[in-house]
Order: C-alpha cells, then structure tokens, then sequence
C-alpha cells in the first residue's frame, strides 16, 4: 500500500550506482558536473508488485490509497506520528512525479543499460 497513485519511479540497482560513482572517481572530467542518476525507465508502484511476484513466485498486490488513509494505517501499524507523516509527505511527493526519468546519466556514466527491475529485486 502507498499513496503515491500511479506516478512512475525510475529505479535502480545499487550495482548501477556503484559504477556510477567509482566511474566519477576514476575517470576525469567530471568536476563541477551534476548528474541526475535514474533507472533508465520508469515503473509504476504496479510494475514493482509485479516484478516482486515473479521475483517471490507469490502474488503481491499493490494498493494504491490517499495520503491520510496511509498515513492512519502506518500508525496504526505502530509507526510514530511524525514518521508517519514523512512517509506520507514523501508519497505524495512520489505521486508527483519526483522519482521519475530524469535522462540518461545513470547508463551513461557506467556505459551500459542500468538494471531491470526484476534483476535489482533478485
């Protein structure tokens, strides 16, 4: 469950990001550059529970749901207020497109397609 609707999130494998940074350090011509590393397409929330069921081999269903009612089933859970609160800030900030495609740098620095999202869960 989470209240970030169906916005995409581009995501990547810690593997990627490595590369990433061990080619900005060894490599030159990086200084006073800003990289904006994402996966190289985006998921949905759906995408992500789906490649978690082919990962897991058991069905998991995404929920999608509205920011207050996420933030009460949190705490309900036994989550703080104020976490729960941040979690359901960062959600709608997710719903708004923040972790979405922002280019190419990520596969570019480390000079292949960054992972699949299956291949990141497993």
């Amino acid at each position: 469950a989470a209240a970030v609707g169906d916005a995409p999130v581009a995501a990547a494998g810690r593997r990627d990001f490595a590369q990433a940074l061990a080619a900005a350090v060894t490599t030159g011509g990086h200084d006073n550059r800003t990289y904006h590393l994402t996966g190289d397409r985006d998921y949905t929330y759906q995408d992500v529970a789906a490649a978690m069921t082919d990962v897991l081999g058991t069905p998991v269903r995404y929920r999608p749901m509205p920011a207050e009612q996420y933030r009460t089933m949190v705490t309900g859970a036994g989550v703080d207020e104020a976490t729960a609160g941040f979690l359901a800030a960062l959600d709608q900030s997710i719903g708004r497109g923040v972790l979405r495609n922002a280019g190419d740098d990520l596969s570019r620095l480390i000079g292949h397609p960054t992972m699949s999202l299956v291949e990141g869960l497993r």
